[in-house]
């Protein structure tokens, strides 16, 4: 377990300069589940205080949720992502990266269990939980969210599943190799990107998902997105 911890780590130090085109590259339809996801985040929220990006990355949802919430936390443990993310928003031409607070940590990081009790309307969170291994320490971060959301806030879930049988896992990963492969990636790229997957993901059916986010006490939940194996979830407090 900690080896493959380590590659996850060192997989993502690694991948910090390149990500925003990597993911788009991994991801067929990165573009267009940000935009969703991060829409969804401003319409579900009861109010438009605050909002929480966990696993903000290189914070590509940042500009997005800002403009609608009036202050964004970003939590991040990469430190490299974290000072992309800072970067990005730094540069903008109306300043609202005053409008963020940047955390290096984790759900575990006494900056992060420092954030107040119900002092969100929304937690945006994508493409995380799966990097997440076994569902006991998934099922803490989904009770960590909620914690932290005011009562009827939103929580919307991007992630990588994998599907209820292995007959239709297998037909979505030659398509997802297909398209790479229609996108001008080699045998080699193609190869390396699987081997990457089972080494540092640790992925759920979407039922399996549904089932935590109701261990977690999230209700009301809705699937608006699904392209391949990725999906959005969406559950309130």
């Amino acid at each position: 377990m900690m080896e493959a911890a380590a590659d996850q780590s060192e997989f993502f130090r690694r991948l910090a300069a390149g990500y925003d085109q990597a993911i788009r590259r991994y991801q067929v339809a990165y573009d267009a589940m940000l935009e969703l996801s991060t829409d969804l985040t401003r319409v579900a929220a009861p109010g438009k205080s605050r909002c929480l990006d966990f696993g903000t990355g290189t914070g590509a949802a940042l500009p997005l949720l800002l403009r609608s919430f009036d202050q964004v936390v970003a939590i991040e443990p990469g430190k490299p992502m974290l000072e992309l993310a800072r970067n990005r928003l730094n540069s903008a031409a109306d300043a609202v990266g005053e409008r963020v607070s940047f955390i290096e940590g984790t759900v575990q990081s006494s900056s992060v269990r420092a954030l107040p009790e119900e002092s969100f309307d929304a937690v945006h969170c994508s493409l995380v939980l799966m990097f997440v291994e076994g569902d006991a320490k998934k099922l803490e971060v989904l009770e960590f969210f909620r914690r932290l959301l005011r009562p009827g806030g939103a929580l919307v879930l991007s992630e990588i599943v994998v599907a209820d049988d292995a007959a239709t896992e297998r037909t979505r990963f030659e398509r997802w190799k297909e398209i790479m492969s229609h996108r001008g990636a080699d045998v080699e790229f193609v190869t390396a990107a699987g081997r990457q997957i089972d080494a540092t993901m640790h992925r759920r059916t979407p039922d399996e998902l549904r089932s935590l986010l109701g261990q977690a006490g999230f209700r009301d939940f809705e699937q608006p997105f699904r392209a391949l194996h990725t999906e959005i979830l969406l559950g309130r407090k």
